[in-house]
């Protein structure tokens, strides 16, 4: 899975992959309250008192920027002071992103403070605020069946015999049969370490138990197939995305398991709400007119419909320092 997605030649090795010309829509994509909401949660928690003027925003999984722009974007209507105080941080590992992401951010931002970096280092005195959308279900994994896990031979999915480290995490999160991610653990021990005081929230499908069953699937322009009904594997590798349900249990034992605290775990719908969707869509109707504003509002009603985004993805965050 790694390699199918960012080894060489890798899906994500490029952008391009999210929206409507792409092979998957996501909440950013669709609407640019979802980006709103999250600036509207950063302002309500510098406004308390809990993180500093001066934070760090940073996003993982930033790919085509809409997020991060949109963020911006709502920064700059709800408190344009902030604008000048914080400073953006975008973490990219793959070159030919990060370079793209560059050239995007420079002629967008003008005299915003940003950065594109490969790993956060440098800012361990800086509070943060930290989202990320969609990319747990990105982190490689072990397909986990009975004591043994999958390899793959001649484009086939065969399970054999299994490392014991494998079947350790599988007995500790209590999966049978599924997923068993790997990297969670490095992930929030490498974040924890990484600001004096953060704010982390991230979305994504899945549910807080395994559900010991695969779900393992691939997406390939706009189409859905599960990993185990593709007769030829070659045929998607490297050309499709690949992902699989969070189990949001095991998020949460790696994140607390270093130091976070538990903060919240809801669906995206009542986390949308909770961030204020609603009282920016009035805003918005006052500031855009009745015509412009009921476009993108049925845009935004994707974020929180349970037949769009609203149900099956779901919202988890984490805290450091804050009071």
């Amino acid at each position: 899975m790694g390699d199918w997605l960012y080894g060489e030649g890798g899906y994500y090795k490029g952008v391009g992959q999210v929206g409507r010309e792409g092979d998957f829509l996501t909440s950013p994509s669709v609407s640019m309250f979802f980006g709103g909401a999250l600036a509207n949660k950063f302002v309500s928690l510098v406004q308390s008192g809990k993180l500093a003027k001066d934070s760090i925003v940073c996003e993982f999984g930033a790919n085509s920027l809409f997020a991060i722009k949109d963020f911006a974007s709502f920064l700059a209507g709800l408190a344009p002071e902030l604008l000048k105080t914080v400073k953006f941080v975008i973490v990219e590992k793959q070159t030919t992103t990060a370079e793209f992401q560059q050239k995007e951010l420079r002629e967008f931002f003008s005299d915003v403070d940003f950065e594109i970096v490969e790993s956060l280092s440098g800012y361990e005195d800086r509070d943060a605020f930290v989202f990320a959308n969609e990319i747990f279900d990105a982190f490689a994994c072990e397909l986990f069946l009975d004591g043994k896990s999958a390899v793959v031979e001649n484009h086939k999915i065969e399970f054999t015999g299994c490392e014991q480290e494998t079947v350790e995490a599988a007995k500790l999160l209590g999966v049978t049969k599924g997923e068993v991610a790997v990297g969670y653990e490095e992930f929030a021990k490498e974040l924890y370490g990484s600001f004096k005081n953060s704010y982390f929230v991230t979305f994504d499908y899945g549910q807080d138990f395994p559900r010991n069953d695969f779900s393992i699937r691939a997406y390939k322009e706009h189409k859905t197939e599960p990993l185990f009904a593709i007769e030829n594997l070659c045929d998607f590798f490297k050309n499709s995305d690949i992902t699989y349900d969070v189990n949001f249990s095991h998020l949460k034992d790696a994140f607390t398991g270093v130091g976070f605290e538990f903060a919240e775990y809801k669906n995206q719908a009542s986390a949308m709400i909770d961030f204020g969707i609603s009282d920016l869509l009035q805003i918005y109707l006052q500031k855009a007119g009745e015509a412009v504003y009921l476009r993108e509002a049925q845009k935004a009603k994707a974020l929180i419909s349970p037949e769009g985004f609203g149900e099956r993805f779901k919202m988890i965050s984490f805290t450091k320092g804050l009071k």
